[in-house]
């Protein structure tokens, strides 16, 4: 069971969230700065041209793990600095407890898979997926899961885990829930190749994600599915992941037709993407709805 808040420093959930983005943006800013400087000197990089590889998504994999891990230690940082001294409760209370949870991580990690696997046979079935080479290398392979198991962890406790669970104090859950995702669509806005359709979905995505969070106001199913999603979309089918291109199992050739295969954005810029996410939402309300979580 979930303890009680008592006397937070700010009255309004809505407020704490305002007041965290300066100092989280600050700290996270020097973990990032950190990793950038421990990248230059282990790999003898220039740093400038290091960071301006970076932002043309061309470095390796290694370097954005390392940039995801230090970022996650900069969020965390923040946000159990924040739960103790401004929210005065604690870090688990944001949805950490694992008691009974396997059953949501295995579902979320399935429907990630399973969807991208569905996307990708009707994307080829239509002529819109060509599938030019295959291969896998075990050590790019791990890089990249570990580095997609890093962006869910990064992404879903500022998102889901902070930003919602105090909008949720402030608001209606389900006008919390659209505020997050706004949040979430928006926090993606400068990623390569944006498009309108993209933005749209990951706005859903915001609400698919979160949708079983005000329920359970627990974090493990939302962290498996962004996690799946990412990885079994890029490094296992070879899409773009919100624009970024990622080493992949799977080579792919997607066709000019964006509003079905998402073109350069990726799956998630189809209309295809946007179908299955309402779907899927559909499918997470129906589940999780009578697992409403006392405060």
């Amino acid at each position: 069971m979930d303890e009680i808040q008592v006397n937070p420093l700010i009255k309004h959930g809505w407020l704490r969230v305002i007041v965290m983005i300066i100092p989280y943006t600050l700290v996270v800013g020097l973990f990032q700065l950190a990793g950038l400087l421990l990248i230059s000197q282990v790999k003898g990089k220039d740093f400038m041209e290091l960071i301006n590889q970076l932002e043309n998504n061309r470095g390796d994999l290694s370097q954005f793990l390392v940039i995801q891990l230090f970022t996650l230690i900069g969020a965390l940082l923040v946000i159990w600095a924040f739960r103790k001294v401004i929210d005065r409760r604690s870090l688990h209370s944001l949805g950490f407890s694992l008691r009974k949870k396997g059953k949501d991580i295995f579902l979320g990690i399935l429907i990630g898979a399973v969807t991208m696997m569905a996307g990708s046979l009707i994307l080829w079935a239509m002529g819109l997926l060509e599938i030019t080479d295959a291969g896998f290398i075990a050590s790019t392979f791990l890089t990249s899961l570990i580095l997609c198991i890093a962006i869910a962890l990064n992404e879903e406790i500022l998102v889901r885990g902070y930003v919602l669970n105090n909008f949720m104090m402030s608001f209606n859950k389900y006008v919390a829930l659209i505020l997050s995702a706004l949040l979430f669509a928006i926090l993606h806005i400068f990623n390569p190749n944006t498009s309108v359709l993209g933005m749209f979905n990951l706005f859903l995505a915001g609400i698919l994600l979160g949708a079983s969070y005000i329920y359970t106001k627990n974090l493990w199913f939302p962290v498996a599915l962004h996690f799946s999603w990412n990885f079994f979309q890029g490094p296992v089918f070879g899409f773009h992941v919100s624009g970024l291109d990622m080493n992949a199992v799977i080579i792919q050739k997607p066709q000019e037709e964006q509003l079905f295969s998402g073109g350069t954005f990726g799956f998630e810029g189809s209309i295809l993407a946007t179908i299955l996410s309402l779907v899927m939402i559909a499918w997470v309300v129906y589940n999780f709805r009578g697992q409403e979580a006392k405060a």
